[in-house]
């Protein structure tokens, strides 16, 4: 008897953790606006909107074409407004196993619009080619299938099979693409967009933080000779301030840009000074995600130290994955700085 309620009890936990949804799929994150699936966020960057656009129009280009999407229409290229509009359609992949293939079709609308420090990106008009090789499969649109009212059960605590794998495909399609558009509108830059810069930089704080003055030995080997000999106030190692992450995002906050400009102040004020930029995760989603994540974290930071003139070569970047002795989230959603070689 015992051994049965112990079973039933392991057999109750399982289905318990099965009926959680993870955070980025459950209700409210499959906005509808006007009856029409419609996701849109704004992307922080230092670049202006010419540049934005530029940079953005030449990778909508390479990446919503052949090979990549099956077919696709350019409605917008409107150098003057900034904005960058189409359709595509491409494959959005469940599953690829050696014998199993599950993927469907999907056709969608995207539109970029670029302006002084962010560009916005639009993502709807979603609709769904399935099982095409069956008879001519099923179409069906996002709004018949993966809003809060038709992907969840009755009681609204767990997601349905079938539309949970569209949901959950979908919002990472989308997030796919942010990602994409982060790295674009953070990616190296040989010379910086002055006046948003500027503008940022006259926001900044200038923060002071003390040096702890310790008196540290260390033992340099030259020639088989042992010299002891001690660190200066101004060689000890600097404290970085960490940089905050909204969930799920690569993005650089606009609250976070002074903590860049004081990171490249101390680096400028030390040309001997490396630094490892090291970036961690929440544990919400697969370790590989959060792998993932983690890195686009860090070379988000190292990006942005770039445009400020600061070398890559100087810099060391990590994924760390999940950060499991934060206290919570929030505090998981971080990268930080260390000080890692002096000349």
């Amino acid at each position: 008897m015992k051994r049965l309620i112990l079973t039933l009890c392991a057999c109750l936990g399982i289905a318990m953790s099965w009926a959680q949804v993870e955070a980025r799929y459950d209700k409210g994150n499959v906005p509808v606006v006007n009856g029409r699936v419609y996701f849109e966020t704004t992307i922080p960057t230092l670049l202006s909107k010419a540049t934005a656009y530029e940079r953005l129009d030449e990778w909508a280009k390479q990446r919503f074409n052949k090979p990549n999407v099956i077919v696709s229409k350019f409605i917008t290229n409107d150098a003057t407004n900034y904005t960058i509009g189409l359709t595509a359609e491409e494959y959005l992949v469940f599953t690829k196993k050696f014998f199993t293939l599950d993927r469907t079709r999907i056709n969608y609308w995207v539109e970029i619009q670029c302006a002084d420090g962010n560009a916005t990106l639009k993502f709807t008009r979603i609709n769904y080619w399935y099982e095409e090789e069956r008879e001519g499969g099923i179409k069906f649109s996002a709004e018949e299938f993966i809003t809060d009212e038709q992907a969840f059960n009755r009681k609204g605590d767990n997601l349905l099979k079938d539309q949970g794998k569209f949901r959950r495909g979908t919002i990472d399609f989308f997030d796919s693409i942010v990602a994409d558009l982060t790295t674009e509108l953070s990616g190296p830059t040989h010379q910086l967009d002055t006046d948003i810069a500027t503008a940022t930089s006259a926001e900044t704080k200038t923060v002071e933080l003390p040096v702890q003055i310790v008196d540290t030995t260390i033992l340099i080997a030259d020639n088989n000779d042992i010299e002891e000999t001690t660190l200066t106030e101004q060689e000890e190692k600097a404290q970085y301030p960490i940089v905050y992450f909204a969930f799920n995002s690569t993005q650089l906050a606009e609250s976070e840009y002074y903590k860049i400009q004081e990171i490249a102040d101390k680096m400028k004020a030390n040309n001997s000074i490396s630094i490892r930029i090291t970036g961690w995760c929440d544990p919400i989603g697969s370790q590989d995600v959060n792998r993932r994540i983690s890195l686009l974290r860090a070379k988000t930071i190292m990006n942005a130290l770039e445009m400020l003139q600061i070398p890559t070569e100087r810099i060391e970047i990590v994924g760390g994955g999940i950060k499991h002795d934060a206290p919570n989230n929030t505090e998981a959603r971080i990268t930080t700085i260390e000080e890692i070689y002096h000349k």
